[in-house]
């Protein structure tokens, strides 16, 4: 006893030209599809590497940080006596870094400004400290230049996967 049942549902038929259903199977297949996906991480993987040699902005901080401790301080006597500590610190730093393919170092400029609130006692003492202009230059030396080959090897990665797309669509 089997049964079965029949659904016909309306279909409209399309009329295709051989070259139609080449270039359907083209765009539309899994292979074309998983390899136009592989052509756009690739790019985006280039993309990533030119961002290395462009400057990056940096903004670094410390937004409060409470220190309360006990600490030991020794008195004109010779003895010691443990006082409580407490003080709120702020810091803020922003910079820009470029790195230099040609070397494999850095170069960043940045400016700082911290502040320290002693807390406890008779009176509030606040100070500050600011660094309006910072230049640093980071050489390493006798080490691997990882920038100089980056450089010459994505671009050739790159050039390989269109090759590899192009093929991939055939």
């Amino acid at each position: 006893m089997y049964n079965t049942f029949t659904i016909n549902a309306q279909q409209q038929q399309q009329q295709l030209s051989l070259t139609e259903v080449i270039e359907l199977a083209k765009t539309k297949s899994p292979r074309s599809l998983l390899a136009s996906n592989i052509k756009k991480n690739r790019f985006w993987q280039y993309k990533t590497y030119l961002s290395n040699y462009n400057p990056q902005l940096v903004l670094t901080g410390t937004l409060p940080n409470l220190n309360r401790s006990i600490q030991p301080i020794v008195l004109p006597d010779g003895t010691q006596a443990f006082v409580n500590r407490s003080f709120i610190s702020n810091d803020m730093q922003l910079g820009i870094t470029q790195n230099l393919a040609a070397t494999g170092g850095t170069v960043s400029l940045s400016t700082a400004l911290s502040r320290i609130d002693i807390l406890g006692g008779t009176t509030q003492n606040t100070s500050y400290l600011s660094t309006p202009i910072f230049l640093s230059i980071n050489q390493p030396l006798f080490q691997f230049n990882n920038l100089l080959w980056e450089k010459r090897i994505q671009p050739l990665v790159f050039q390989e996967s269109e090759k590899k797309y192009r093929e991939d669509l055939e």
